[in-house]
C-alpha cells in the first residue's frame, strides 16, 4: 500500500460545515421571527388589516431568508461533494505499490490548493479531484460536460497550472527538474469519457476504476530511490 502523508479535504470539510451551520441558523432565525410576527396579530383592531400588515412583514423576512438559506444550503452541499470526492479518490490511491508516496492537500501558494501530489518510481504526478457526473468531453481546448463547458473553472488550465507551481517549487528548493503529470480525477461513476490513457490538452483525465494505470503504466520519467526520498523529504513540509 502506497504511503499517505496527510488527510484530504481539511478546507473542504470546514467550508461544508460553515455553510451548513449558517443555512441552519438563517432557517431557524426565519421561523422565529415569522412566529413573533404572528403572535402580533391579535393586537391589531382590526383583524383584516392586522392579517395584511402581518403577511407582508412576513413574506418580506421569509423570501430572502429562504433565498439565503438555499444559496447556503447549495454551497454546503458542493463542498461536501467535493470532499467526499476525494476520499473517494484516496481510497483508489492507498491501492498503489509500497513504493508509492501519496501527499495529500498540498499548498504551493495561495492560488494553488493541489488534492494530491503522487510521487513513485514512474514519475511525479498532481491529481485534481472533480465530483461531477455526465458525458465527459474534450471541446475547444477545454473539457465539457454533457457538451457545455462547465462554469465554474477551466480544468484542463487548473490541472496544468498545478503541474506547473510543483515543478517550478522542486527545481527552486532542490534544483531538481522533473516533469510533472497532471491528473484529472473524476470519482463519480456518473462520468462517462472514452480517453483512455492518452492525455487530453496534455492532461490525464480519468475516471477513478482507470486511475491507478496512469500511475503504473506511465513510461515518461523512471525515478531513483535517492530522487524520491530527496523530493519526499521536502513535500512533506507542505502537507496543509
Amino acid at each position: 500500500m502506497a504511503k499517505i502523508f496527510g488527510t484530504p479535504s481539511p478546507y473542504l470539510r470546514e467550508r461544508s460545515i460553515h455553510y451548513l451551520s449558517k443555512s441552519t441558523l438563517i432557517a431557524f432565525g426565519g421561523l422565529a421571527i415569522v412566529y413573533v410576527l404572528a403572535q402580533t396579530l391579535p393586537l391589531y383592531p382590526n383583524k383584516t388589516l392586522g392579517l395584511l400588515v402581518t403577511s407582508i412583514f412576513i413574506l418580506a423576512i421569509a423570501i430572502p431568508a429562504y433565498k439565503f438559506y438555499k444559496e447556503d444550503d447549495i454551497t454546503s452541499e458542493n463542498y461536501y461533494r467535493g470532499r467526499k470526492g476525494e476520499s473517494i479518490i484516496l481510497e483508489e490511491l492507498k491501492k498503489l505499490p509500497d513504493e508509492f508516496r501519496v501527499f495529500c492537500d498540498i499548498k504551493i501558494v495561495p492560488l494553488y490548493n493541489i488534492d494530491f501530489l503522487v510521487v513513485g518510481p514512474t514519475g511525479l504526478f498532481t491529481v485534481e479531484v472533480k465530483s461531477h457526473s455526465g458525458v465527459i468531453g474534450y471541446a475547444d481546448e477545454k473539457i465539457t460536460i454533457n457538451g457545455s463547458v462547465p462554469k465554474e473553472k477551466d480544468f484542463l488550465k487548473q490541472a496544468k497550472a498545478e503541474a506547473k507551481s510543483i515543478s517550478e517549487y522542486l527545481e527552486k528548493e532542490i534544483g531538481a527538474d522533473h516533469w510533472v503529470s497532471p491528473v484529472l480525477a473524476f470519482s463519480n461513476l456518473g462520468a462517462k469519457m472514452h480517453f483512455g490513457l492518452n492525455p487530453v490538452g496534455g492532461v490525464f483525465v480519468v475516471q477513478k476504476g482507470f486511475l491507478l494505470k496512469v500511475f503504473l503504466e506511465n513510461k515518461r520519467e523512471a525515478m531513483a530511490k535517492e530522487t524520491l526520498l530527496k523530493i519526499e523529504n521536502k513535500l512533506d513540509g507542505l502537507i496543509i
